[in-house]
Parts: structure tokens; sequence; C-alpha cells
């Protein structure tokens, strides 16, 4: 093997690796983004069954009257 291919190697060895370390990092950012989305659904979720499907009936005589009565 000649020298220019040796070197040639060496390049696209190293262009490799750092392929691989950015692909590990883009790798995480996107399992960190789905927890995420993950949590903001799961909360969304929650609050759209509170709102269609409300848990505790208000008695609108129990409520007080607004401040400019």
């Amino acid at each position: 093997m000649n020298k220019k291919t040796e070197q040639r190697i060496i390049e696209l060895e190293t262009k490799i690796t750092y392929q691989e370390i950015l692909l590990n990092e883009l790798n995480s950012v996107v399992i960190t983004q789905q927890n995420q989305i993950d949590l903001l659904t799961a909360k969304l979720d929650k609050l759209t069954q509170q709102v269609l499907h409300p848990t505790v009936e208000h008695d609108a005589n129990e409520e007080p009257p607004p401040p400019h009565y």
C-alpha cells in the first residue's frame, strides 16, 4: 500500500469515527425529546379527560357571588 492510499484510509476512518460520535449524540437527543413528548402527551390526555369529563360537579348556589355584587 502506498503512502497516499494509507493517508486516505486514515482520513476516512477519522471521518467515520466523528460520524459515529455525532450519530450517538443525535440519538441521545432524539431519545430525550421522545421522553418529553411522551410526558407532554400524557399530561394533555389527563387535561383533556378533566375538561371533557369533570369529576366534581359544581352547584351554582355554592359559588360566591362576583365581587361587583
